[in-house]
């Protein structure tokens, strides 16, 4: 419901329907509403395949957090231009974390000098890079190849929220740039990350 009504929102600034302060205040209630969604989770249910303290054990001790049905990944969400990628990106983190993810959302974009330092500095094992279809592709695309150049050793998945028709074409171009996955559904995306992080046979 959410991520829809970002996407109206979004369109309608761009179109001159909504001014600058109005999108402020989209992003501030959207925001809180995340937030107190968050607080709210299940957290019991939501992380059953993980034993409690498996995500502090991944972030603490990157390599060692094996588990019998899978692993705690460390997953670091940037979003790929603006505060609607970065309110999309606490949705999947949120979710992530209740899961039993060592998941962060940064602020910085992927494509800057900051966002390969912290998958560096965090040793990441997944990226997920959030972006607004159809104009985020180009973002996405160019953060990931960025991100690429200059790291390697992780999985990244581009969510292209609320985008419509075929991708084909446009997942096969992020492919090319490095993405692992690219998806326009939060659902789809949490499948693909808890396939990363099944244990190797």
């Amino acid at each position: 419901m959410l991520i829809p009504a970002l996407s109206l929102s979004e369109r309608d600034r761009h179109a001159g329907r909504l001014s600058e302060h109005q999108m402020r205040f989209v992003y501030r209630v959207v925001t809180d509403i995340v937030e107190g969604l968050g607080e709210q989770f299940d957290m019991t249910a939501a992380s059953r395949a993980v034993p409690p303290g498996a995500a502090e054990d991944a972030a603490v001790e990157p390599k060692t957090a094996e588990l019998t049905d899978r692993r705690s990944l460390r997953i670091i969400c940037f979003p790929a231009e603006d505060e609607v990628d970065r309110i999309r990106g606490r949705m999947l983190v949120q979710l992530l974390a209740a899961r039993g993810h060592a998941a962060d959302a940064a602020e910085v974009q992927a494509n800057s000098d900051a966002a390969a330092d912290l998958v560096r500095q965090r040793a990441a094992e997944c990226v997920m890079i959030s972006a607004l279809a159809p104009g985020g592709a180009i973002a996405a695309r160019e953060g990931c190849q960025r991100l690429r150049q200059t790291e390697d050793g992780f999985k990244t998945v581009i969510g292209l929220w609320n985008a419509g028709g075929d991708l084909k074409a446009t997942q096969e171009r992020l492919a090319a740039a490095g993405a692992d996955f690219v998806t326009a559904s939060l659902t789809q995306g949490l499948h693909k990350i808890e396939q990363f992080a099944a244990p190797v046979s």
